[in-house]
């Protein structure tokens, strides 16, 4: 340290003014510039400045870092300058952990009465949800990533649930968790959904209920059943098949308000995946700056996981479905070295088998468990959310798990995306 304060005094850095020295700390990194400002009382003051720490902020977003807001949009006014460099020194430290090594042993939330779980969730990085299909749901309040303490369990008095969801909505100015379940009931009516067609309602409003029928006529879309949907902006239904994705508009007669356009149906748009068959869809949330575009993390058993990049331009006359791929995966797979053929390719059977995946709220971030051919042990592999022009899905294993029996796998993960837990 003294080497260095004394070559700068002999090269008059520091008699330059001011302006020149941002200048220059504009462009070290935060490890560079924390070095920076043990060197002297002046430099401390200078790496203080506001405008270097927006700086940093925003290269941070730009890198891929999950942050709690877009520092481009929506940085909150008045926000004092040392409150930023405690969100970007977090940010930074989180990105660095990320795709080490566990060495800590899990922690195991207790009280749990369900055996069957359908489901876990972290809303805000630190309140994880579990609902098990025996009519029981808990939070548990993650201090750290080595407590997690039971904070309000909900008994639904029924058993045999099927199926759940549960989002964060903002009610008179507080967070409020909804959780909506659904059971099977035996009854002299029902409505049957097929792998080719979808019923929508609206609750309460006494509409008769809209199927949209997906399936073509051609007989390859006996193969090309349903196995996600998920709504895009306001009036429109995203639609994933095992080798298409389809965009649909949402029935007029169920809009609130009615589209002026037409009563007419419009053609739903389709993209199509030639070359893969996916078997599970899992999504970020819309993008802050752009409320019709998400991620969408599909898994292939064969050739692994793709990253797409779907955008719905609604602004059209006829609604535009554009979707991109932005990770692929690696020609090796994550865990041990694959077998090859003859003729030295990697052999798509010898990737591991993905048992539960999960992506995080902004799509920078990714988490699934493996299991590596001829293995017993479960790997839980990170994606640190580098993307480039045609970036690999090369993910990390930061935790192996005991060998599980035939009967026992993990089915469920999920993660505080900016927490990193």
């Amino acid at each position: 340290m003294g080497e260095a304060l004394n070559l700068l005094h002999r090269i008059n850095l520091l008699s330059l003014p001011d302006e020149i020295l941002l200048a220059i700390l504009h462009v070290l990194e935060l490890p560079e510039l924390l070095a920076v400002r043990e060197l002297c009382h002046k430099c401390l003051d200078l790496s203080h400045d506001r405008a270097l720490w927006l700086n940093l902020l925003s290269r941070a977003h730009n890198d891929h870092i999950p942050l709690s807001f877009d520092p481009n949009l929506n940085l909150p006014s008045g926000l004092p300058t040392p409150e930023v460099e405690t969100i970007v020194r977090s940010a930074c430290r989180v990105a660095h952990q990320w795709p080490l090594p566990r060495s800590r042993t899990p922690v195991r939330p207790f009280g749990a009465s369900g055996r069957s779980l359908m489901g876990l969730q972290i809303f805000l990085d630190k309140w994880l949800l579990a609902v098990y299909s025996e009519g029981y749901a808990y939070v548990w309040h993650i201090d750290s990533p080595t407590t997690a303490k039971e904070w309000v369990t909900v008994n639904m008095e029924y058993d045999n649930w099927s199926s759940y969801d549960a989002c964060l909505e903002n009610i008179m100015g507080q967070n409020s968790l909804v959780l909506a379940v659904t059971r099977a009931l035996a009854c002299a009516h029902c409505v049957t959904v097929s792998i080719s067609s979808i019923v929508l309602t609206r609750w309460g409003h006494g509409q008769i209920p809209e199927i949209l029928t997906t399936r073509s006529d051609d007989e390859v879309e006996t193969w090309n059943g349903i196995f996600a949907i998920r709504f895009l902006g306001l009036n429109h239904l995203l639609v994933c098949k095992m080798r298409s994705v389809e965009l649909h508009e949402i029935p007029n007669t169920l809009r609130s308000p009615p589209s002026p356009r037409s009563d007419h149906p419009i053609a739903p748009s389709v993209h199509r995946f030639p070359s893969t068959t996916f078997r599970e869809f899992v999504f970020s949330e819309p993008c802050t700056a752009d409320r019709n575009k998400i991620q969408m993390l599909a898994y292939d058993v064969l050739q692994g996981l793709f990253l797409y990049s779907i955008h719905l331009i609604a602004d059209a006359d006829l609604p535009e479905l554009t979707v991109t791929l932005v990770a692929h995966p690696s020609p090796t797979p994550t865990g041990s070295r694959p077998s090859q053929n003859a003729l030295g390719a990697v052999n798509p059977s010898s990737r591991g088998f993905v048992s539960a995946l999960t992506l995080g709220p902004q799509g920078k971030r990714a988490i699934w468990v493996e299991r590596n051919k001829g293995s017993v042990c479960r790997e839980v592999i990170v994606w640190p959310g580098k993307v480039g022009d045609m970036s690999e899905m090369d993910g990390k294993a930061v935790f192996v798990s005991g060998p599980c029996g035939l009967r026992q796998d993990i089915t469920h993960c999920a993660f505080g995306e900016i927490s990193g837990i």
